[in-house]
């Protein structure tokens, strides 16, 4: 215990002497102050007030929110934003970690901040779980999505209008709308890479993508698709430029008869995969689209 206490001073003194102070938060906050700051949960936090939003940070540089476990419910009011940073310029340094948001419209709501990270975060049953929305700021530091679970939201697992975004070590399951939706041409001024998104478990969404024009680069690879035998259709709204799937791990319930599965992308033949196991991932090549058109995918075994 002693140890545990020497340890939690220490920690303290390291932020101090970074010139980082520590605020405590018990309740919603319309506007937090204070930049080089960590601000740290003591409790949950359920709505109340009379603003659109629960917890916000207004103009604040270099700073960690830290839920330590946490959650903050809206109530089911969908006309307020969970956790919100917003009117900051583009270099901003804004972590947010160890939180769940729940019942809300956009969970966690990013607007004009650069270099996010979000960590350890779970947003579920919100109208989008988060919202990241750069509104004409051009240079933009990367943000990262780190260990994100955004479930069961009634549009939107991310919906994105940003650059320079990764997405990693994720889980976007059961949004109704669609997994992920990029909008570039709300991003506006962004440059360079848009979005990459790599190495997540994307499953039983409505849709799994849905892209605007006007898009650079887009990259989804290594991530694990999951497909229901009854109804294995995963459909694409792809209206930007060379976006690449990689659909290398498709978890799909196999019957123990099954000898091979067959990927069709828009009902035409793709590839087979013949070594196929009962309950086990299947492996294809890489598929990549770059025309403007909706398209859909489905695996098929017998």
């Amino acid at each position: 215990m002693l140890k545990r206490a020497l340890l939690v001073v220490l920690f303290l003194v390291v932020l101090s002497s970074f010139g980082y102070s520590v605020t405590e938060i018990s309740g919603c906050i319309l506007h937090m102050s204070g930049s080089d700051e960590v601000y740290e949960f003591t409790n949950s936090i359920v709505f109340s007030g009379t603003s659109n939003t629960c917890l916000g940070f207004l103009n604040l540089d270099n700073i960690v929110v830290d839920c330590k476990g946490y959650t903050v419910d809206c109530g089911g009011n969908t006309s307020i934003y969970g956790m919100r940073t917003w009117g900051m310029t583009a270099s901003d340094n804004v972590t947010i970690k160890n939180c769940v948001v729940k019942n809300c419209g956009d969970g966690i709501f990013i607007q004009e901040t650069s270099g996010v990270t979000l960590e350890n975060i779970t947003v579920y049953n919100n109208t989008a779980g988060v919202y990241i929305l750069s509104d004409g700021i051009a240079s933009y530091g990367s943000s990262l999505f780190n260990n994100l679970t955004s479930v069961n939201n009634t549009q939107y697992g991310i919906n994105f209008a940003s650059c320079g975004i990764n997405v990693t070590n994720s889980i976007i399951q059961g949004n109704t709308k669609a997994a992920f939706y990029f909008d570039a041409t709300e991003a506006q001024s962004c440059t360079g890479a848009n979005l990459t998104i790599t190495d997540n478990s994307i499953c039983y969404n409505n849709i799994t993508y849905i892209e605007s024009p006007n898009t650079t680069i887009t990259t989804i690879a290594n991530n694990t698709f999951c497909l229901e035998q009854s109804y294995p259709t995963d459909d694409l709204m792809l209206t930007g430029n060379s976006t690449v799937f990689n659909l290398t791990n498709v978890t799909n319930p196999i019957n123990a008869t099954d000898t091979s599965c067959y990927l069709y992308l828009d009902s035409l033949h793709n590839q087979t995969n013949s070594s196929v196991l009962n309950n086990a991932d299947l492996f294809f090549s890489s598929v990549e689209f770059d025309y403007n058109s909706n398209h859909n995918w489905y695996v098929y075994c017998n």
